[in-house]
């Protein structure tokens, strides 16, 4: 069962010890499973700032959400910014 209060408790204290993309990709989903959705848009657009590796990975995550039907190429574009507002929104993490 998930607990998405806890885990952004856990996530903040994690990040506040040590900021990794990893730990900010688990305070967003955390804060999807907390259906805070802006918070966790917000989130993940820092995790994709300066790691084309992540935006990879969430267009792959997208593509099998069925929110998005681009490139899985590794570049941030603008239709891959909109499927991860639409897929977040839905309440689907990455």
């Amino acid at each position: 069962m998930r607990d998405g209060a806890k885990g952004v408790e856990v996530a903040l204290k994690s990040i506040a010890l040590k900021e990794t993309s990893e730990g900010m990709n688990t305070l967003g989903a955390a804060y999807v499973e907390n259906k805070q959705y802006e918070k966790a848009i917000e989130i993940y657009k820092k995790v994709i700032e300066n790691s084309n590796a992540y935006i990879k990975r969430y267009q792959k995550s997208l593509t099998d959400n069925g929110c998005y039907s681009g490139s899985v190429d590794g570049i941030r574009s603008k239709e891959f910014e909109k499927a991860l507002g639409i897929c977040v929104m839905q309440g689907k993490y990455l």
